[in-house]
């Protein structure tokens, strides 16, 4: 449309990679800027999808320009089994880039390593145990989440896991091979997640769990790991992992990735990291996942 006839000039531009953002924002405000000096009046709205620019000529729009931008893929990296000890603690909590943490809940160390991560502005959630299929990875649990457990039960365990992990985002299990496949059991667990309002990782150590499926069904947020990064402990190893989860991020919008709490794993990501230069893909914590769908294929260790 013509402004000279009154009527204002509307323009979409639609696609834009999300990393332009900043840039387009800083160029287009500095526009204004000098439009200001001409009698025209700049105003932008941010929505989460896309910015509206406005440029004003009296009390009407004379301008407007829609930008709709397509997000970044997005990883999430889960580092599990902290809380035996302090051991490599400190080199993980030197990773600047945003890493979610799963603390064991029960143990002597899991109060202050918490408190310690979260000081630090680190993710974390609660790594709780469940009962495996192999009987024997389960005795040396002093805390397990077992077939059998009433609802009393599964919520005295997480309001215990709260207690020591207040800072929490979450939960994922450790182990639980059995314990996924108990469609009952996993409903009294979500309902009680949905309750403390937090989210749940299905670490799929069965590829029967019945978890994240049960999740979806009552409404919690929640996922499934796609990949684990150090079921082999050679660096190269880990970081041929990673590239796939950047591969399966860009192919489907997301990925989530799991690794341990191993020297071999900080030094594959401190080196991945150092590496990584791709601003189409963004590192998030769990919580930050604004992308989510059902995935059809895991790999089970």
């Amino acid at each position: 449309e013509n402004p000279e006839t009154g009527k204002s000039w509307k323009v979409m531009m639609k696609d834009v990679p999300e990393y332009h953002r900043q840039e387009i924002s800083n160029r287009i405000l500095a526009i204004f800027n000098v439009l200001f000096g001409f009698g025209f009046y700049g105003e932008k709205r941010t929505f989460n999808e896309k910015d509206v620019y406005f440029l004003f000529r009296d009390l009407m729009p004379w301008f407007t320009l829609e930008i709709y931008f397509q997000p970044r893929y997005q990883v999430a990296i889960v580092i599990d089994d902290l809380g035996y000890n302090q051991t490599n603690v400190e080199l993980f909590l030197k990773l600047p880039q945003k890493i979610t943490y799963a603390i064991f809940p029960h143990l002597p160390l899991s109060r202050s390593l918490g408190e310690k991560f979260s000081e630090n502005g680190k993710e974390i959630i609660i790594h709780l145990p469940m009962e495996a299929l192999d009987n024997e990875q389960n005795n040396n649990e002093t805390l397990i989440l077992k077939t059998g457990d009433d609802e009393a039960r599964v919520n005295d365990i997480i309001k215990r896991a709260i207690t020591n992990l207040p800072t929490a985002k979450g939960l994922n299990n450790h182990k639980g091979s059995k314990a996924t496949q108990d469609s009952k059991l996993m409903r009294k667990l979500m309902l009680a997640l949905k309750n403390s309002n937090l989210l749940f990782l299905d670490s799929v150590t069965s590829d029967q769990s019945q978890a994240y499926h049960i999740a979806q069904e009552i409404g919690l947020v929640s996922f499934q790991r796609d990949i684990f990064i150090d079921g082999d402990s050679s660096v190269e190893y880990i970081k041929q992992k990673l590239w796939e989860a950047v591969s399966l991020a860009k192919k489907r919008g997301y990925s989530i990735a799991i690794g341990h709490v191993k020297p071999e794993t900080y030094q594959a990501l401190e080196s991945f990291f150092y590496s990584f230069n791709d601003p189409e893909v963004e590192f998030v914590f769990l919580s930050e996942l604004t992308h989510k769908s059902k995935k059809e294929n895991r790999n089970t260790p």
